[in-house]
């Protein structure tokens, strides 16, 4: 299904976009709808129906404090051998710019994701758009541009995304494409899929998406704790990949072969920054104020104050807490510097050495992720 998944403190909103499993069809238009197998789905080449998808993201973009609206890989539905999408009155309706029905779907859904976007922009600028597609644009015996994959089904030509001109064209602020195949996977190998996905300098983010349901060892295509970790590891030697993301949230509470152990113990050691969207937003917020350390019993205390800010998108959504040596140089961003990243204004410091000087340094991160390029410190001995 095609999701929207805004998060409100913290809990997951989800409102199905272009495949519907149908439950309230009697208040729905039917005609709005076409049948594909066992389901039923909106039909993207309605325009009433592009317009209706917008309104229900922009009831949520307008009505919640939402961070984002993610859409998942389902536009049109994946093919099943022996159907046919019945749109075809449609077309013969809405496409007569088209030369074929083909080049027709894949208008409807990239006109969706430009009003969807332009949508969002001009409602809440700060609110990101990204998308999680299937991980083949195309294989390369379909197209020379396409990746060096023999995936049974593509994006460009089954589920009629052009993934490739989103990118292009920016109509996204990041892409997480579903990398679920391993690296010795025969048909959507890892390493040709994030060949294909980084081998141009994106303006805007790439996010990879990983499979950890797959370490389920019930799975008939289970893989161990060190592929993930390899397959993290590749990324991030990858220039422009800002991220990891993983489905599904199902398996974290599983926590299939302990994975969430052994990724902390290896890949996941530190805490890390979110990448800031520059293109939103550029402008790093004020620093905290009045920063105080104290030794106590049990620990260092540190409090500050939040910023003082003439402009709302000069406030701090969050603080960043920095330990460094007595004399050492400060450098922000350097993840085993990091000792805690939050909301509140205090912290205490219950690993501090005693006899040892320590410069604490708090800065602010705003709703974009841009840090403070200043900071408060303090230097305090335990």
């Amino acid at each position: 299904m095609s999701t929207i998944w805004p998060v409100i403190s913290g809990i997951d909103v989800s409102n199905n976009v272009a495949k519907i499993i149908i439950k309230e069809v009697k208040a729905s238009l039917p005609i709005w709808f076409f049948k594909y197998g066992n389901s039923k789905y909106y039909n993207p080449g309605i325009p009433e129906v592009r317009e209706y998808i917008i309104q229900v993201v922009l009831e949520v973009v307008k009505n919640y404090d939402i961070d984002g609206i993610h859409f998942d890989d389902y536009f049109y539905p994946y093919t099943i051998k022996g159907e046919i999408i019945p749109d075809s009155k449609q077309f013969e309706k809405y496409g007569k710019e088209y030369s074929n029905i083909h080049d027709w779907r894949r208008g409807n859904i990239n006109l969706l994701i430009r009003e969807v976007s332009i949508a969002i922009k001009k409602t809440k600028q700060h609110v990101k758009f990204g998308i999680s597609p299937l991980a083949v644009w195309r294989n390369k015996t379909q197209d020379k541009l396409g990746s060096e994959t023999a995936s049974g089904q593509s994006s460009y030509d089954n589920l009629y995304c052009d993934t490739k001109l989103w990118i292009e064209d920016d109509l996204v602020d990041y892409m997480a494409p579903q990398l679920y195949g391993s690296t010795k996977n025969k048909y959507a190998n890892y390493h040709n899929l994030i060949d294909w996905w980084t081998k141009n300098d994106y303006n805007h983010h790439l996010y990879v998406g990983h499979a950890i349901y797959k370490l389920d060892i019930q799975n008939r295509r289970t893989i161990g704790t060190d592929e993930l970790i390899k397959q993290v590891e590749i990324s991030r030697m990858k220039k422009n990949i800002n991220g990891n993301i993983y489905f599904r949230a199902q398996a974290f509470v599983k926590n299939h072969q302990n994975f969430q152990n052994v990724l902390n113990k290896s890949i996941y050691k530190f805490p890390a920054l979110i990448p800031a969207m520059t293109w939103i937003d550029s402008i790093s917020p004020s620093p905290p104020i009045k920063l105080k350390a104290k030794n106590k019993e049990y620990g260092i205390s540190l409090k500050w104050k939040p910023p003082n800010y003439k402009l709302s998108s000069d406030s701090a959504a969050y603080y960043v807490i920095y330990r460094y040596a007595e004399n050492e140089e400060v450098k922000l961003s350097l993840a085993d510097k990091i000792l805690s990243i939050q909301k509140s204004t205090n912290y205490t410091d219950s690993t501090a050495i005693k006899g040892f000087k320590y410069n604490y340094v708090v800065t602010s991160v705003d709703r974009l992720h841009n840090e403070s390029e200043k900071f408060s410190s303090k230097i305090v001995k335990r």
